[in-house]
C-alpha cells in the first residue's frame, strides 16, 4: 500500500495560474497565466511535491499545459520538471498535454518543439484550442 500524498492546489490570479496536482485522481493540471516575476518561488513547491510523488508514482503521469501566456521562469520551471520526469527510473507512462492558445500560438509552438526534442522518455501530444 502506498502512503497518500497531498494533493497540491494553487489559487490562479492575473499573473500566476491554477494549479493542481493530485496523485490519487492522477490530475497535473497547470493553466492560465504564468507570468508573475517571482513564480519561480511557486514552482519550487511543485517541483518539492513532484520529488515525493515520484517515490509511488501512478502507472500514468499526465501534465497538462494550458498557459494562456508564460515567462522565461515558466520555461525553467517546465524544463526542470521534465527532467526529472524523464531521467527518473520510473514504471509510469509521462505524457505532456501542451495546449496552443491562438494569442501565443507562435511562442508556445516553439517551446513544444524545443522540449518535445529534449526528452526522449516522454510522449508530447500538442493541442490547438480554438479562438473564442
Amino acid at each position: 500500500m502506498t502512503p497518500e500524498i497531498q494533493s497540491l492546489k494553487v489559487k490562479p490570479t492575473s499573473t500566476v495560474p491554477y494549479i493542481y496536482l493530485s496523485a490519487r485522481e492522477a490530475k497535473f493540471i497547470f493553466e492560465g497565466y504564468s507570468i508573475d516575476p517571482q513564480i519561480d518561488k511557486i514552482y519550487e513547491k511543485v517541483l518539492q511535491w513532484f520529488d515525493y510523488y515520484l517515490t509511488y508514482p501512478r502507472n500514468f503521469t499526465i501534465l497538462q499545459f494550458k498557459f494562456k501566456d508564460f515567462n522565461h521562469q515558466t520555461e525553467e520551471f517546465i524544463i526542470k520538471l521534465l527532467k526529472k520526469l524523464n531521467y527518473a527510473e520510473l514504471e509510469t507512462v509521462v505524457i505532456v498535454k501542451w495546449y496552443v492558445y491562438p494569442a501565443i500560438r507562435q511562442k508556445s509552438i516553439e517551446f513544444f518543439d524545443k522540449i518535445s526534442q529534449q526528452f526522449e522518455n516522454i510522449e508530447f501530444q500538442l493541442i490547438n484550442e480554438p479562438a473564442k
